[in-house]
């Protein structure tokens, strides 16, 4: 009910507020305040108003999002770039899978040379092709970087979390290499939930793309296979999330611990803590609670560059 009532809620009135524009958004809010003064009002009165004194038709406006069910999903598709003379041609598809909605999406072109431009597409189908000629090379587009639109998010705007490593699903677990004794309790319980337990090296390219892993220790060797250098917490407990990178849906989520009475006082709190990407405890009381940052709206790259490897580290 708080996800609806005021999540979606807030959302919608964001939304009317761009479709109408502020000057009619505000005067209508009045209009309804002084009107239904210690009275109820109904999405219909809201929908009068707003109608009124935007001289639109807001009738599918209110449907789809007051009286149906459902988000939209939306993905771009077949993006291309193509020089047109001194200019550029810039075609894509927009997508909408499942639900078709009536939207105005927010759409950023960004250029090589650092600047970029923003307009808004009307899309009312399940796909609509889309043509733009741009003066400049453009290196990127981002579809509601600044979510003005209610939608689901891709899976590249939705953070690595301890919560989609502790989910129902079982984990495939990596077991330590040392301090083996200090994890076995915890071991233990994945073990009675059905979980596959498994030493790093037996653990193949087929585990990692099928489900999330949990590993235990910073001195895996896991790690390093699957992350390079990665970055470790210096505390007494932690749990690190990252995602798969063998499989974007899914985690790979790191149990690191100096002792057991550290984990006994820990391990118990880790499920309030499902929001967040890496948590750390020390002696019991939490020292670090943080939620990575993802990328804001759904990004297809137009320009791609060449990745370089310093052979000083190999």
């Amino acid at each position: 009910s708080r996800a609806i009532g005021y999540g979606k809620g807030a959302l919608i009135f964001h939304m009317l507020k761009n479709l109408v524009g502020e000057e009619v958004f505000y005067k209508s809010l009045r209009e309804i305040v002084d009107k239904k003064r210690f009275q109820k009002a109904s999405w219909d009165d809201f929908k009068d108003i707003f109608e009124r004194n935007s001289n639109k038709d807001l009738g599918y406006f209110f449907t789809q999002w007051i009286d149906e069910k459902g988000i939209p999903d939306i993905s771009i598709e077949k993006t291309s770039v193509k020089a047109k003379g001194n200019k550029f041609e810039i075609s894509l598809d927009i997508v909408q899978k499942g639900k078709t909605y009536s939207l105005e999406i927010p759409l950023t072109i960004y250029y090589l040379d650092g600047e970029k431009s923003e307009q808004i597409i009307n899309i009312d189908s399940e796909r609509k092709d889309f043509n733009f000629i741009v003066d400049n090379e453009p290196q990127r587009i981002v579809i509601d970087e600044n979510y003005d639109i209610l939608r689901r998010l891709s899976e590249e705007e939705l953070p690595p979390v301890i919560g989609m490593i502790m989910a129902k699903e079982c984990p495939t677990i990596a077991l330590p290499v040392s301090k083996n004794e200090i994890y076995e309790e915890i071991i233990n319980t994945f073990k009675e939930k059905g979980c596959e337990l498994k030493e790093h090296k037996d653990i193949k390219h087929r585990d990692l793309k099928d489900s999330s892993v949990i590993i235990f220790g910073n001195d895996n060797p896991l790690i390093e296979r699957l992350f390079g250098r990665s970055e470790s917490v210096d505390a007494g407990f932690s749990l690190l999330v990252k995602r798969n990178p063998w499989n974007y849906k899914k985690g790979i989520g790191i149990i690191n611990a100096i002792s057991k009475d550290e984990i006994d006082l820990a391990y118990r709190k880790v499920t309030h803590y499902g929001r967040y990407s890496v948590v750390a405890f020390e002696k019991g009381k939490n020292t670090i609670k943080k939620t990575f940052e993802t990328k804001r709206g759904i990004i297809e790259e137009l320009r791609s560059f060449p990745l370089f490897v310093d052979t000083t580290l190999i």
